[in-house]
């Protein structure tokens, strides 16, 4: 199987196959626009006739001609999880129509996926691992990420604090713990809350979970009540906008707050 260039290996090519067969519509791919965007991958679920996977090619430089490139098949893959998960009814966000998002738009729905990626990469995450795939390469440019935050000297409040925090989640729930703990030595003269917000927000999300739909929901909760995203955004789950934390603890039990609500950033 060539997709993008490239020829995959025996293994990704069969797992792409008995992915796709469950999707809906059929997947294109394409590669980003680097002008538009620097992440590395993407998708787009939203068209009539297909779903779209857009990747990086810078990603095809990581490995040398006749060797798999570990990289960019995980890249796929994780996209095609995302599919997944859409099919099956994970959680999304919508940005509310409020004074203060009217203004800000495109921040405000950024602000969004990047809350519900932190639950539903974790999800991805784990498939990959459940196939035996890695993603110690994506874990290593999130690790660079985060030092190049706490550089600049100040994680104390907006989306330094914001990024720094999930990021620093996602990482505690799926990476290396070593590395992990050095990071977070490095932020902890910096700013001590961030590290305790980044290991409780962890703790929570463990025991919530994020591997099925509604488990997913309930650790998106958890992020949306304790940073109070509520107040700009809502969670969109079986066919209902929820846009309190409280009608999404009643709903489903067991989800909480994992310590007084932190103020989102504003812009």
């Amino acid at each position: 199987m060539n997709i993008l260039g490239k020829e995959l290996s025996e293994k990704t090519a069969s797992l792409i196959k008995e992915i796709t067969q469950c999707l809906s519509k059929p997947v294109e791919y394409r590669f980003t626009d680097p002008s538009k965007t620097s992440s590395y991958g993407q998708c787009d679920a939203w068209q009539p006739d297909a779903y779209y996977i857009y990747c990086k090619e810078s990603l095809l430089s990581a490995a040398k001609k006749n060797q798999i490139n570990i990289a960019f098949e995980t890249n796929l893959l994780h996209e095609l999880y995302h599919l997944c998960q859409i099919e099956e009814g994970f959680p999304y966000t919508r940005t509310r129509c409020t004074s203060v998002t009217v203004t800000n738009q495109n921040y405000y729905d950024n602000l969004g996926s990047l809350f519900v990626s932190s639950i539903l990469d974790l999800n991805v995450d784990f498939r990959l691992k459940q196939n035996s795939y890695t993603s110690s390469y994506f874990y290593s440019q999130r690790i660079i990420r985060a030092e190049k935050i706490i550089r600049k000297g100040h994680v104390y409040e907006g989306d330094d604090f914001l990024s720094a925090a999930l990021m620093l989640m996602f990482l505690k729930l799926a990476a290396d713990p070593i590395s992990v703990n050095q990071l977070l030595q490095l932020y902890l003269p910096k700013n001590q809350s961030l590290v305790v917000c980044c290991l409780s927000a962890a703790e929570a999300i463990s025991q919530v979970g994020y591997n099925d739909p509604e488990s997913a929901f309930g650790s998106l909760a958890c992020l949306f009540g304790t940073f109070n995203l509520f107040s700009t955004h809502s969670i969109i789950f079986r066919g209902k906008e929820y846009t309190d934390f409280a009608s999404a603890e009643m709903d489903y039990p067991g989800t909480r707050i994992v310590f007084p609500p932190t103020a989102a950033s504003g812009g």
